[in-house]
């Protein structure tokens, strides 16, 4: 076989850009941190690390859904507990109103309609995004308006919903209705009369300006009903404590899913700089060993030995 001299230069010359391109990929490695510059690196690891990276989005995305919850439902915790406790106070009224006279029942009247109102603010309470937390899906509509005739729900009966796993679709708290409108014993029976009317209705009976007369049986018959709502909001307290539980137990597993993402990726991509620095020092000896042997075989020539 003959060998010409510009085969010889031009096996020299690709030998060297050979060299030359894989010392420029190695160090595009070492600078970036990354093994797989392009799929054609490595295409069964880069498709790996795409489906990997994906998994952690989503996972992200569902810690990020969690942290959404966790915050509303906290936000809504506090604002049941805080009603409970003004209904536990308005119970304690309506029982000290038992065996009174007109007069020492319409001194508690003030400080109920105080109560009443403070009932009312809570009902139209707002997250810290501004939304109303009690008006299911409206959450933009405010839920609850007094008017001559009561207070009246302008919510729905929806609620809205995250999905905070795979597995897992959670409402994010209870409609205004469910908890103030619908008051449910401890069989599941509803009572027939709003928190509201409850309270209004002693209001009623305990002020003597108000053309309702006071009769003990209807009192006894409104302590009984603050009673059943008091236990019918601690059921709502419960329900959103249980659903804080179970977010608890999977932002620990997401965070657990989270690393297992990262250190996959860490394996797939990142490069491993013992090894890297050990194969840029040999490529650079190789390279310029190369060099110096192109550059000789290249003056080599007939009329250099004649």
């Amino acid at each position: 076989m003959r060998i010409s001299t510009s085969m010889l230069f031009g096996t020299g010359t690709q030998g060297l850009q050979d060299l030359q391109s894989d010392l420029f990929k190695l160090q595009n490695q070492m600078s970036t941190g990354r093994r797989i510059l392009t799929p054609s690196d490595d295409p069964i690891g880069a498709w790996e690390a795409q489906q990997v990276s994906q998994s952690q989005s989503i996972n992200n995305q569902y810690i990020s859904n969690q942290d959404t919850a966790v915050s509303r439902l906290s936000y809504m915790e506090a604002n049941l507990t805080n009603l409970e406790d003004g209904l536990a106070r308005i119970y304690e009224l309506a029982a000290t109103g038992k065996g009174k006279g007109d007069e020492q029942r319409a001194a508690l009247v003030p400080e109920l309609e105080e109560l009443l109102q403070n009932v009312l603010t809570l009902a139209n309470a707002k997250d810290g995004t501004g939304n109303y937390i009690y008006s299911g899906t409206m959450s933009s509509t405010k839920p609850f308006t007094a008017s001559g005739s009561g207070i009246a729900y302008a919510g729905d009966q929806g609620q809205q919903q995250l999905r905070v796993s795979s597995s897992n679709v959670m409402e994010m708290g209870h409609n205004g209705f469910d908890v103030f409108m619908q008051v449910k014993d401890a069989q599941g029976n509803q009572t027939g009369s709003s928190i509201f009317e409850t309270v209004q209705n002693l209001i009623d009976i305990f002020d003597p300006t108000s053309g309702v007369p006071f009769d003990e049986t209807t009192r006894a018959q409104l302590q009984d009903q603050l009673s059943v709502s008091i236990d019918h909001v601690a059921n709502r307290i419960a329900s959103v404590g249980t659903r804080l539980n179970t977010l608890d137990d999977l932002k620990v597993a997401s965070k657990d899913f989270d690393l297992q993402y990262a250190t996959r990726l860490q394996d797939l991509q990142e490069v491993d700089y013992t090894a890297a620095i050990s194969q840029f020092s040999q490529l650079q000896f190789q390279l310029q060993a190369a060099q110096l042997t192109f550059k000789q075989s290249s003056q080599m020539s007939l009329f250099s030995i004649l």
